[in-house]
């Protein structure tokens, strides 16, 4: 959760309000993208999440993770 909270401080830190990247509330996909990040690092696995809209996906990449749509996996 502390992964969680930092990744979400950042998506949130140096944006305008009316900047679309703002997002006011912790949900479920930063909490999710954190989990796959500590399990990308502890298992050394590539990680792919699946999301019905990527564009609500709270989501900056990694070496190791990455977000698609579930129907294109």
């Amino acid at each position: 959760m502390l992964l969680a909270a930092r990744l979400w401080a950042e998506k949130r830190k140096g944006t305008t309000q009316g900047d679309p990247e703002r997002h006011p509330r912790l949900d479920a996909d930063i909490i999710i993208t954190a989990q796959a990040i500590e399990k990308s690092r502890t298992g050394g696995d590539d990680i792919v999440i699946a999301t019905m809209n990527l564009k609500d996906f709270l989501f900056s990449p990694t070496p190791t993770v990455t977000a698609e749509e579930w129907d294109k996996i």
